[in-house]
């Protein structure tokens, strides 16, 4: 993933860095503290491979949570409305819930399922 990463300065209050996706559909804003910090604990990994600990990646603070409007217009995918739909209302798109009207899910599930749709249909 780094590789597909860019660091950027954040103009504005307060000063800090953005840490974004090529793509810029993912990222993190860090106060010059947090970035010293972030760069502590990862250099800990790539030298010792030490971590906090496990967490999950449907962690509400790890992934933004999208609409299919959402998912169609940042999630690179040629996906219909109605496929997405079907895939939450299944199950097969992890936290996906109805609010009102209207799915949503987790950015990063949604790419998970996408990116296998469109694996088994490479395969046929």
């Amino acid at each position: 993933m780094c590789a597909n990463m860019k660091l950027y300065k954040v103009s504005g209050e307060p000063a800090g860095l953005a840490l974004l996706t090529t793509d810029e559909t993912t990222g993190i804003v860090l106060s010059p503290d947090e970035a010293r910090a972030a760069y502590a604990a990862l250099k800990r990994y790539v030298e010792r491979g030490k971590v906090s600990g496990t967490v999950s990646a449907m962690h509400p603070a790890l992934t933004q949570y999208w609409t299919i409007a959402q998912a169609i217009q940042r999630g690179g995918y040629d996906v219909r409305p109605s496929t997405i739909r079907k895939a939450c209302a299944d199950g097969e798109i992890e936290g996906a819930r109805l609010d009102g009207k209207t799915w949503t899910f987790p950015a990063l599930a949604f790419r998970g399922w996408a990116h296998r749709k469109r694996r088994k249909s490479n395969e046929r």
